[in-house]
């Protein structure tokens, strides 16, 4: 009976065989140096927001005017998103932020650049009936917005039936300097003077003080 003779492939076969192997599949082997995927490796739409760690993409990467409207979607960035002073109003189109976008109470007073300045009047309120007027202004870089009027007591005690005797005579927006002359119709002012008088007599003395007051925004 002839028997089949078995032999050993050759070294030559053997490394035929494993090229073949890594021919067919070696794609699935191969390393990614650093920065080797570029943009044309990348299809379009490949690269989603589950792909994108928090916090990955930042203002650097981003060139001017990259980000339009229409690539953020409805309420996609929010407070938390954004790096404190990240956006400037270099960032902001003229008139893009409207009331509807901004929250209620959400912008306070200092942030408004509000602020208010008291005048005493230069003497107390002589107990004679004559008249004595405060004019208080706005610091340069702001207008006037409103004001108004108070009286000022020693040791902040109210005589009783004081307004039998105090009369305020006008609380009205002025122009500066002092002593506060009247505004034209249609143009802004920068203070606001009143004039009182404390009748002769009475419940009140003469240690009696009026008030300006006006409230002042920012300009610029």
């Amino acid at each position: 009976m002839l028997r089949a003779k078995l032999s050993m492939p050759s070294p030559a076969m053997i490394v035929a065989c494993l090229a073949l192997i890594v021919a067919m599949g070696g794609s699935a082997y191969a390393a990614l140096k650093k920065d080797s995927v570029k943009s044309k490796q990348i299809a379009p739409n490949a690269v989603k927001s589950s792909e994108i760690a928090d916090g990955a993409v930042t203002d650097l990467d981003l060139a001017d005017g990259a980000v339009t409207a229409g690539k953020i979607a409805g309420g996609a960035v929010d407070a938390g998103k954004i790096a404190g002073g990240a956006v400037d109003a270099g960032k902001i189109a003229d008139a893009a932020v409207t009331g509807p976008k901004i929250a209620p109470l959400s912008i306070g007073l200092e942030k408004l650049g509000v602020t208010v300045v008291t005048q005493f009047a230069d003497a107390p309120l002589p107990d004679n009936g004559n008249r004595a007027s405060a004019f208080a202004q706005c610091a340069a870089g702001q207008v006037a917005i409103g004001g108004g009027a108070a009286f000022l007591f020693p040791n902040g005690v109210v005589p009783d039936n004081a307004g039998n005797d105090l009369k305020l005579i006008s609380s009205r927006a002025a122009i500066g300097p002092a002593p506060g002359g009247f505004p034209n119709q249609g143009v802004g002012f920068n203070g606001w003077r009143v004039t009182a008088i404390n009748e002769a007599g009475g419940f009140t003395d003469g240690t009696t003080q009026v008030t300006s007051q006006v409230i002042c925004l920012k300009n610029n």
